[in-house]
């Protein structure tokens, strides 16, 4: 699967992108979103996924400054700006950052499906032509931070959906609860059960995507006993509420 990077500091409409296209039917998995140019950067640096979608008007980085940053990082990873402006300027600038395509809001989604699959289809095509790809991003990732931490994100990953506890994590990674917890922070930004959350909040908007499952059999399936909380951290982390993520409007051209 191919990774996928969204930034757009208006949360409504990174949740209407997430929703606009079928993202697993061109073989992408979204590997997280970021509300700031900032927050971005450093989820770039950390996923190192093949394709990012942005928007312009960001705090902290704007979107051109940011395409800048991940250039010298990543010089093979393809970039959608996004932009409310028509202006011949921001194009301009687009293009001399060598972004891969740019789109005006509101989104066309049929504009939006041909560019994805058009970017899709070229870093397949670049990774069938580099047979080290996959053992260069493997080691790319694998230096980005400390080994104990990639542990401890990858048993999270595969078990998150359970009542994990710290002991059973620092059992898992053989080391102790304190020294762990103030790794991963260092590490990280985040404690380890933000991560936690972050996790099953991804999982979750996937299938509400995805799937017809009801709220509750959504809660379960990602690791919370009791729904109403699990709505309510939903509602926490993303400012609405599940029902209404999955209500959401894709065709907001």
């Amino acid at each position: 699967m191919l990774e996928l990077v969204m930034a757009d500091d208006e949360i409504l409409s990174l949740l209407m992108l997430e929703k606009i296209l079928n993202w697993e039917e061109f073989g992408i998995a979204i590997a997280g979103t970021a509300t700031d140019g900032q927050q971005a950067l450093e989820l770039i640096l950390e996923r190192r996924p093949q394709l990012l979608i942005t928007d312009i008007c960001m705090p902290e980085l704007d979107g051109l400054e940011l395409i800048e940053k991940v250039r010298t990082e990543i010089p093979g990873m393809k970039i959608i700006l996004l932009s409310a402006h028509g202006e011949f300027e921001y194009a301009q600038r687009a293009i001399e950052c060598g972004v891969f395509g740019y789109l005006l809001k509101p989104l066309d989604d049929e504009k939006l499906r041909t560019l994805v699959g058009r970017a899709a289809e070229q870093i397949r095509k670049e990774q069938a032509q580099d047979p080290d790809f996959a053992v260069n991003r493997k080691y790319a990732l694998e230096g980005s931070e400390n080994y104990h931490v990639q542990k401890v994100k990858h048993f999270i990953e595969m078990h998150y959906n359970r009542n994990l506890t710290m002991e059973e994590i620092c059992t898992e990674i053989c080391i102790s609860k304190n020294y762990l917890s103030n790794l991963f922070k260092k590490e990280t930004g985040v404690n380890i059960w933000d991560y936690v959350t972050h996790i099953r909040m991804e999982k979750a908007k996937r299938l509400l995507r995805t799937t017809a499952m009801r709220n509750y059999e959504i809660a379960f399936e990602v690791g919370y006993e009791n729904p109403s909380y699990f709505t309510k951290v939903f509602k926490k982390t993303t400012g609405i509420m599940p029902q209404e993520y999955r209500d959401l409007k894709v065709d907001i051209g």
